[in-house]
């Protein structure tokens, strides 16, 4: 496992994460699982045979328990000429972070087939206050959606075609205190 160091370098922190496993790996994904702005990591371990037991492994990022994280952008994207889940829709999030420009470009896609991700973007803006600009490219009409001066550290829903950009409550979840199988998210929280 590598950090990024502030687009320096990469640190190895596979031993210091505790990332580090001699079991087979079989599927990784990255997501905000527990809805706080920060990527987590769950991996599905072992092999593809129903008999290897090995358990599964979540990682949850504990990035913000000191106060000091950084900011973020949750989109969920919804097509409605574009196919529902806006997969192969292209967005670039700008900002200005220390004095500097900077753009983010994402794609709307799953992350791959083992292990996939959420189709929701989690956008890391570092320390910037807020967005400059979102712009939405649909590729199945040729239209660029933009939105402008957004505000950090939330949930957006954005629906092809109109202007307004809608916040989402989302709760963040304690994973410490979901240990049981039996916790779901309410109907009105699943994306």
């Amino acid at each position: 496992m590598f950090r990024n160091k502030e687009g320096e370098f990469f640190q190895d922190v596979t031993t210091a994460g505790g990332f580090g496993n001699i079991q087979k790996g079989h599927a990784v994904s990255f997501a905000d699982l527990d809805q706080d702005g920060d990527q987590d990591i769950y991996v599905v371990m072992g092999g593809a045979n129903s008999g290897d037991m090995y358990p599964n492994l979540l990682f949850e990022n504990p990035y913000d328990r000191d106060g000091t994280a950084n900011n973020w952008l949750t989109l969920v994207i919804e097509g409605t000429i574009s196919n529902k889940k806006a997969i192969g829709v292209r967005v670039t999030v700008t900002y200005e972070e220390n004095g500097k420009a900077r753009n983010i470009v994402r794609d709307v896609n799953s992350g791959g087939s083992f292990g996939c991700s959420p189709f929701r973007l989690e956008i890391g803006l570092g320390k910037a206050s807020f967005v400059e600009r979102i712009e939405i490219f649909w590729p199945v009409t040729g239209k660029t959606q933009t939105f402008k001066n957004v505000s950090t550290n939330q949930f957006m829903k954005i629906i092809e075609g109109d202007p307004e950009l809608y916040p989402l409550k989302i709760p963040v979840i304690d994973l410490r205190l979901s240990t049981s199988s039996e916790y779901t998210l309410p109907k009105d929280h699943v994306h």
